[in-house]
């Protein structure tokens, strides 16, 4: 494996980055703040796990070409520098952006977020995406039903 995109820098997601260890790792570049300790994740208790090697961050609209193309597409919320990827434009990997719930897109748990209000801004951003074939979150799955999935995002309410 050539690269690790990383949606965010929750030790759930970075955990086993040595697995990768010649990957390049990619993130979000707003997510650079979690891992340099500058800002807490969880009520100044927790800190994201610092990460340890060379990383590249991404800006909204960057893509890499990693013998397929991968854009990174900012989706604050979950944290600052949460970034969904998709996949040769039509393959989504959302992270904890959101999860499913009846094959519907919901905001992740709102006792997990740091800025629902702002994931709820970027799953309606998401929403604007054509073409989409498989929506795949971190968590609860993936749908190739992506139009209905994401039918009723203007009301969206975070779980627990």
């Amino acid at each position: 494996m050539t690269h690790v995109f990383l949606s965010h820098a929750d030790h759930d997601h970075t955990g086993k980055l040595d697995w990768f260890e010649n990957a390049q790792v990619h993130l979000g570049e707003d997510e650079k703040q979690m891992i340099d300790g500058t800002t807490s994740r969880m009520v100044r208790i927790y800190h994201s796990p610092k990460i340890d090697r060379p990383y590249t961050l991404v800006a909204d609209g960057d893509v890499v070409t990693a013998g397929i193309r991968v854009q990174a597409i900012a989706t604050p919320g979950h944290t600052p520098g949460s970034t969904s990827f998709l996949v040769n434009d039509s393959v989504l990997f959302t992270g904890d952006t959101l999860v499913l719930q009846d094959g519907l897109v919901r905001p992740f748990y709102r006792l997990f977020n740091m800025d629902t209000a702002a994931q709820r801004d970027s799953i309606r951003k998401l929403a604007r995406l054509e073409e989409v074939a498989l929506l795949c979150n971190a968590h609860t799955g993936c749908t190739s039903k992506y139009a209905r999935a994401m039918k009723h995002h203007h009301s969206l309410e975070a779980p627990f």
